[in-house]
């Protein structure tokens, strides 16, 4: 029986494959019928196939973003933002990583470029 469950769940997250490919093939289908009906080939072929693909992509994402709500309120997703972005400007770990963050800091416009590892500077052209 849990066998049987898998193979439903793996073909309900499969779904969303067969609805991004699928989609447009049969909006594209439709289209075609309609442009050899009323005699206006491809309008409304490529306009009913776009529609489909970006309707296809839309629906995807908000499936996503739902399934992804509902793991995070069921306890199953850890959820967790840093405060700030790691940045080379955010590093501690020594002088190399802020020399290179101030390398176009200084305020003459021009560039700070580091000669040496000890921490010694050279002012460079700006561009």
């Amino acid at each position: 029986m849990d066998s049987r469950s898998d193979f439903t769940r793996s073909l309900h997250r499969s779904s969303g494959s067969f609805e991004l490919v699928l989609a447009p093939v049969i909006l594209a289908l439709v289209g075609l019928w309609l442009d050899r009906t009323l005699g206006t080939l491809p309008v409304f072929t490529v306009g009913l196939a776009v529609f489909g693909a970006i309707g296809a992509g839309v629906a995807q994402y908000y499936a996503y973003q739902q399934r992804l709500a509902d793991l995070a309120a069921a306890g199953q997703l850890h959820v967790e933002r840093p405060e700030r972005q790691y940045h080379a400007r955010n590093r501690s770990d020594g002088d190399l990583g802020a020399a290179r963050s101030d390398a176009f800091d200084a305020d003459d416009g021009s560039s700070v470029l580091p000669s040496t590892l000890d921490g010694s500077a050279e002012q460079g052209s700006g561009s």
